[in-house]
């Protein structure tokens, strides 16, 4: 039961998409976030590798990935295909460094 188990982990980690809302893109979780208006900060993890973005009253303000910040992080954190993320309480002291629409920034990434 056990081998069942961790094989079923690995088979859905290998087939894509993000643990905590299963079959969803890391595009559609920020897009979910951002039409309902939210206030958050997501928390991104891919491996060893941690990322954040922070989304205020549904505009994505800031990303935070390895060594890049901004509009930067936000698309390195976009190519990856596979994860868990986790939604934290918003940061309203957080400082705005993206200023592309959630729509714009979703858009160049594809």
């Amino acid at each position: 039961m056990f081998l069942e188990a961790v094989d079923s982990l690995l088979q859905r980690e290998s087939s894509g998409g993000f643990r905590g809302v299963q079959s969803k893109s890391l595009m559609d979780i920020i897009q979910m976030e951002c039409l309902s208006q939210s206030s958050n900060v997501l928390r991104i993890t891919n491996g060893v590798l941690e990322a954040r973005i922070w989304i205020q009253g549904g505009l994505v303000i800031d990303a935070e990935a390895q060594d890049l910040t901004g509009e930067a992080a936000f698309r390195r954190i976009l190519r990856w295909k596979t994860g868990s993320f986790e939604l934290l309480p918003a940061d309203p002291a957080r400082a705005r460094t993206i200023f592309t629409s959630y729509q714009g920034l979703l858009l160049e990434s594809a």
